[in-house]
């Protein structure tokens, strides 16, 4: 009989004492603090990728014609090159904010050049309410972001009670269906044409992840995504593996606030892009206090947090910080008038040109655009995606 350790199975503990070398001693890495911790969560991610590519390979051989996906396989979830047969890719968007969800997921997943598409719902969920039916004008924004991108749709229609097909809610999907067949052959399969670039960081992301896979922390990537279309930019949103080499294609580069960090040789290659002609913007005191310490031409100065015993809302994409107090926001300006309020600030100091600064705390500089060789380099002392995304007020009170 095999018996667990502490919800673990002692096979898979050798298993990965064996493969790795590292030996754990007989203390699993539970948390960040334990010693071969994120090594024991690659393995794991490793092992999820073998079985992915294990029951591809078996189903193709006895059927050539069958076509698999994973669901949310090599996307924003798992934001990684791809590395099992599958035949596309494939997500569900949230049935509450489906338009910015498909905005942010679409992009994440086109990246790949590869075939893809993403379900939507002809409902949404109300409190107290239950699931009232979308208008058909709503679907139709839903599938033009998703369509825009290359990318197929589909929708999905709750059965009656009884299990059969709700045919009055079909039936008024043929103008999505119309739609849909009059843009197919320039939309689907379509390729974006490179502008600017969001980077949402595979080594980040797996140093943030709470889970193997998981969304925590999307919200400064969402927020900036949403920020950046809401300004008419035309935006992609990239990984290592299909940025690094290719930095020269993007008229600007944007870094949203990192949890963890980025590798070293993405850090140096972002400056050596800028430094030779590329924007680069750079958004968050973690991502600041990152460059400036790998030679960036500016310094992240520290700012006090403003504390208080009133409830607060997280003031970033990541877990709650552990602390007793609340963070309130300061206020910044915009040419000396009143523009707006921020969570968490970090001064810019440079000799580059200031965009905004805090209304008190010496008028610190929390925004600027500093030269940097034949480029620019625009930092950003705080998390405006996650800020954005709050203050957005379709997209408050969701989780995509």
């Amino acid at each position: 009989m095999l018996v667990r350790r502490n919800g673990f199975q002692p096979a898979s503990i050798a298993a990965f004492e064996s493969e790795t070398g590292y030996s754990l001693n007989g203390k699993l890495p539970a948390t960040p603090a334990d010693p071969y911790y994120d090594e024991y969560r690659e393995y794991f991610r490793e092992l999820f990728r073998r079985h992915l590519r294990h029951y591809t390979e078996v189903l193709h051989k006895k059927y050539p014609n069958f076509q698999i996906c994973s669901n949310w396989a090599f996307t924003d979830h798992m934001p990684e090159k791809l590395s099992a047969d599958v035949d596309f890719i494939s997500g569900d968007l949230n049935p509450f904010n489906s338009v910015i969800s498909a905005r942010y997921a679409a992009r994440a997943i086109a990246q790949q050049n590869y075939t893809w598409d993403l379900m939507s719902w002809n409902f949404r969920f109300q409190i107290a309410v239950g699931y009232p039916v979308k208008h058909p004008i709503q679907i139709l924004q839903e599938a033009a972001s998703v369509i825009a991108l290359g990318g197929g749709f589909q929708n999905y229609i709750n059965q009656l009670p009884d299990g059969s097909p709700d045919m009055p809610a079909i039936r008024k999907m043929s103008m999505l269906a119309e739609f849909m067949r009059e843009r197919q052959p320039y939309c689907f399969g379509g390729k974006p044409y490179h502008q600017a670039a969001l980077l949402l960081s595979t080594y980040d992301r797996g140093k943030e992840s709470l889970r193997l896979y998981s969304r925590n922390g999307y919200e400064k990537i969402m927020g900036l995504t949403t920020l950046l279309c809401d300004a008419g930019q035309s935006l992609e949103i990239v990984y290592e593996s299909t940025l690094e080499g290719n930095c020269n294609n993007y008229e600007m580069i944007v870094v949203p606030e990192l949890f963890h960090g980025l590798r070293d040789n993405t850090v140096s290659e972002l400056l050596r892009y800028a430094k030779e002609g590329g924007k680069l913007l750079l958004v968050g005191k973690k991502t600041l206090s990152l460059f400036s310490d790998s030679g960036a031409p500016f310094k992240t100065g520290f700012i006090p947090e403003f504390d208080t015993d009133e409830p607060q809302s997280s003031e970033n994409g990541h877990a709650p910080a552990p602390k007793s107090g609340k963070q309130i926001p300061y206020k910044f300006t915009l040419d000396d008038d009143f523009f707006g309020s921020l969570i968490s600030p970090a001064a810019v100091i440079s000799d580059g040109e200031a965009v905004a600064k805090l209304v008190k705390d010496g008028d610190s500089v929390i925004s600027s655009i500093i030269p940097y060789g034949k480029g620019y380099i625009a930092a950003v002392g705080f998390d405006i995606g996650s800020q954005y995304l709050i203050g957005c007020r379709s997209c408050r009170n969701s989780m995509p």
